[in-house]
């Protein structure tokens, strides 16, 4: 039941989620920021945006926003320093780009509104990070 239940609105979540995306990308590509979108804009998951922005430590931005937003790191911490992650490698995003590298996960709950917020959220602090 359950099942039958989440595929016949699997679309609509889909749909939903890819629009709030493509939103996102939007409010930071228009930023004026250094940021480049990881993957094909098209072929991905609808509820996921991996973006780096050049020149700055995604620990440290996500760190900055972690009681406004909540992101991952597109970069692993190890002990001997911070490394890309074999998946940014796989995926020859330069350097510069895969150190500022956040994923922003976005649900079927989610809102325009929140999307717009955590737009400005992000922006404001790459604007400290970012020279």
């Amino acid at each position: 039941q359950a099942a039958e239940l989440a595929d016949k609105s699997v679309g609509d979540y889909s749909e939903h989620t890819k629009h709030l995306t493509d939103t996102l990308w939007m409010l930071l590509e228009q930023s004026g920021h250094d940021v480049r979108r990881n993957g094909h804009p098209v072929h991905c998951l609808p509820n996921t945006l991996s973006v780096g922005f050049r020149n700055i430590k995604a620990d440290e931005l996500v760190a900055s926003l972690s009681d406004k937003v909540a992101i991952s790191a597109g970069a692993a911490c190890h002990a001997s320093g911070v490394t890309i992650s074999s998946v940014l490698q796989a995926m020859n995003v330069l350097h510069e780009y895969a150190m500022g590298t956040i994923r922003i996960s976005l649900g079927r709950y989610t809102t325009l509104d929140q999307v717009h917020t955590a737009a400005q959220h992000i922006l404001s602090a790459v604007s400290k990070f970012q020279t």
